[in-house]
């Protein structure tokens, strides 16, 4: 917490929100951490009376601060801004919401998901899900918690929402071993919507499954932008070693826009192998040139990444089970069925 934030009592904290002569950005954001039951109880009281514009600016400033800070906490505020009447408050309190692992979130988020007035809200719901049906997936969760988030995602995902609540529930939902996830991912592909394509690459990434492989590298090029990246960072979730030699040729063979750049530079990161590290070093050394901290702190990154998963696979050499006999004769793929060609609207 923000050495300042620690020195101002919630009483005073909570009068400095009311009174709107003090600047947005004078606000000592920090002091929303770790706040103590009853510092809660005092802002529960107050926060509705606080300007609908500075309770935006806060919540965004929040979701700025923990992406930056991982010692920070403010679930506090994030579960009692769940209950705002300002859309854009509840879409960020959700996220802020995305380290939070307890269980009886799962409710309200399903709740939220299929009842909130309002379409991005709902989208941020379904989103914040993804992490139960992960800890289902681990067993971290109870069964019923898993099964309850699993099931109220595919019920959304073959209902009549949005077509983005729908896709952010396939997305979240993807984590699932279930073989009616595996449908939708299909369902999702097989349509004619560039829309459900880049959320079925960004599904086939997350499933950690290689039946997905020969999809993944045919949308490596994709024309359209959200589908290609998306194929790319699952090429990199999936650690496929076809993707090295096309994405090493799309950094070293053109100019790409930077977010394009890095995306490619941190797949190749989680892929490893020949040739990457030198490619990685030489575009550091290039870029050190120019002088931009933020891109070079990125590429050290990177290379940490890099030396990470090449040491990993180095000790999964030498952890092969031979009795694998199943896969080593039939593959991922002996349970993909024919291709399902039901477009999505």
């Amino acid at each position: 917490m923000n050495a300042l934030s620690e020195q101002i009592s919630i009483d005073k904290f909570i009068e400095t929100l009311l009174d709107e002569s003090i600047k947005d950005s004078d606000i000592v954001v920090g002091r929303f951490s770790d706040l103590e039951k009853s510092e809660l109880e005092a802002l529960k009281e107050s926060w509705p009376k606080v300007n609908p514009n500075r309770r935006r600016h806060i919540m965004r400033e929040l979701r700025e601060v923990i992406e930056n800070d991982m010692l920070v906490c403010f679930d506090g505020i994030a579960l009692l801004a769940l209950e705002d009447r300002d859309p854009d408050v509840r879409k960020n309190a959700v996220g802020l919401l995305w380290e939070c692992e307890k269980k009886h979130l799962i409710p309200k988020l399903i709740e939220m998901m299929k009842e909130d007035e309002n379409v991005e809200v709902r989208a941020a719901a379904a989103t914040g899900l993804g992490k139960f049906v992960y800890l289902g997936e681990m067993e971290e969760i109870p069964t019923e918690a898993y099964t309850q988030t699993e099931n109220a995602l595919l019920e959304t995902i073959q209902g009549e929402d949005d077509k983005l609540v729908r896709r952010r529930a396939l997305e979240a939902v993807s984590f699932s071993y279930h073989r009616a996830v595996h449908d939708e991912i299909r369902k999702a592909y097989a349509s004619n919507d560039t829309d459900w394509v880049a959320s079925a690459m960004f599904a086939m990434g997350r499933s950690a499954d290689s039946r997905w492989s020969d999809m993944v590298i045919e949308n490596l090029d994709h024309p359209s932008s959200d589908v290609q990246v998306a194929a790319i960072n699952a090429a990199g979730e999936l650690s496929l070693a076809e993707a090295r030699e096309p994405l090493l040729v799309m950094l070293e063979g053109r100019q790409l826009a930077e977010d394009l750049q890095q995306v490619i530079v941190w797949s190749l990161s989680q892929i490893g192998g020949e040739n990457v590290r030198s490619a990685l070093e030489y575009l550091l050394e290039t870029i050190e040139e120019d002088g931009d901290d933020e891109i070079i702190e990125f590429l050290e990154s990177a290379l940490e990444n890099l030396e990470f998963n090449d040491n990993v696979q180095i000790l999964d050499m030498f952890d092969f089970e031979i009795g694998e006999e199943d896969d080593l004769l039939y593959g991922s793929d002996m349970y993909l069925d024919e291709d399902d060609t039901e477009n999505i609207d």
